[in-house]
């Protein structure tokens, strides 16, 4: 018998593993509810964490509003880099090669999983509505 801890790690650790590869959940035949809407709360956490953090430091020690500081941390994290805005001091420059190095690996694989969830979902739903016709004769 499994203990409610011994199942909670065994969650986290299949969530891990998911947003490291999601390949893996789609070879998966059915993935619950569960694990499908603590995903998407895991990525979007993250996403608007990297938001929050580069939106914040870059507002501190750049003289960039917060709009600005906001465009660049989206440009950054998309690796769109328009080159309109740039860091100014060593400090802000050193934040940048650190944040965009794991930001953009963090970003990307949080986008990974959340375009696997929509396609996964949309072909659930394609998959019912072809059943439903066969049902029905």
């Amino acid at each position: 018998m499994t203990s409610v801890s011994d199942r909670v790690s065994c969650a986290d650790i299949a969530i891990t593993s998911v947003i490291a590869n999601p390949v893996v959940m789609s070879q998966t035949p059915y993935v619950s509810v569960w694990r499908i809407n603590r995903l998407v709360g895991v990525t979007v956490t993250a996403l608007t964490s990297l938001l929050v953090i580069g939106t914040v430091v870059y507002h501190t020690i750049e003289p960039w509003s917060w709009v600005q500081s906001f465009y660049f941390t989206a440009c950054t994290l998309t690796t769109v880099g328009y080159g309109d805005l740039v860091p100014t001091s060593d400090l802000s420059r050193l934040f940048t090669a650190v944040f965009a190095l794991a930001g953009v690996a963090i970003a990307f694989a949080s986008l990974s999983v959340l375009g696997t969830i929509y396609i996964r979902r949309t072909e659930q739903l394609l998959d019912r509505l072809r059943e439903e016709p066969q049902k029905k004769g």
